[in-house]
């Protein structure tokens, strides 16, 4: 894990001086306030979450997810797509929108985590923030490293298929 990224101006928007996507992985304390400083880095991304982060419980993973304005908004259009009283709506509202939270930064940069939250995911003295693009993960440490280990899996079999797909398309189908 490390402390900052690095793709100099790659991820900048142009002009703006502003990330275009959470990247990287990051280690930070959580004090006893259940604070933590949120790097300089995410709070710079193009997608609303300069003054505030909306968090909650990630869908598909045992962490909170996290992002700014942008996020809200593709899960606002995503919840609005379903039908008005239909349980896939009502699931995905109560998961997303009533589990969620508004933090504000502090004038360090720091957020406080609720209560719940922590309890819920075992959050105690460290997080680990992973940059996902549109979002970042807050992850209790030890439960990072085992999905971390998958994904890195996952990503290698991706990379080998779709070098097949490539040479395949290349070669026109022959081995």
């Amino acid at each position: 894990m490390s402390g900052g990224a690095g793709f100099g101006d790659q991820r900048r928007a142009k002009g703006s001086g502003r990330a275009r996507v959470f990247l990287s992985t990051f280690e930070k304390p959580l004090d006893s306030k259940r604070r933590f400083v949120v790097p300089a880095d995410y709070r710079n991304v193009e997608d609303g979450s300069q003054d505030e982060l909306f968090v909650f419980p990630c869908l598909s993973e045992p962490c909170l997810e996290a992002g700014g304005v942008a996020l809200k908004k593709e899960y606002e259009a995503m919840v609005a797509k379903l039908p008005f009283g239909h349980d896939s709506r009502k699931s995905l509202t109560l998961k997303v929108f009533a589990q969620s939270r508004t933090l504000a930064y502090d004038t360090a940069g720091r957020i406080t985590l609720p209560d719940a939250m922590c309890a819920r995911f075992g959050l105690r003295n460290e997080v680990i923030l992973v940059g996902m693009m549109d979002r970042f993960l807050i992850w209790e440490p030890e439960a990072y490293l085992p999905w971390a280990e998958k994904m890195e899996r996952l990503a290698d079999e991706s990379i080998a298929a779709l070098a097949n797909v490539e040479y395949a398309r290349l070669t026109g189908g022959e081995s």
